[in-house]
């Protein structure tokens, strides 16, 4: 279920043209063929780009007791 939030922010989504254009285009690309490697690490590199990782924490975390 979405909150009220989220589906305002689906109406703003609605009524911007350049975001409804881009969902159109999608639509009209070529998924159905694979991709190769190359376009897959070119892909990945760009949500990088977009969504970097997350900060690791410096400190260890210090167990007793691990089963695999």
């Amino acid at each position: 279920m979405l909150t009220q939030e989220e589906k305002l922010e689906m109406l703003d989504d609605a009524k911007n043209s350049q975001r409804r254009h881009s969902f159109a285009f999608s639509k009209k690309m070529n998924i159905s063929r694979k991709k190769s490697l190359d376009e897959f690490l070119v892909f990945l590199t760009n949500v990088y780009q977009v969504f970097p990782f997350p900060q690791q924490t410096p400190q260890k975390t210090i167990t007793k007791f691990n089963r695999l």
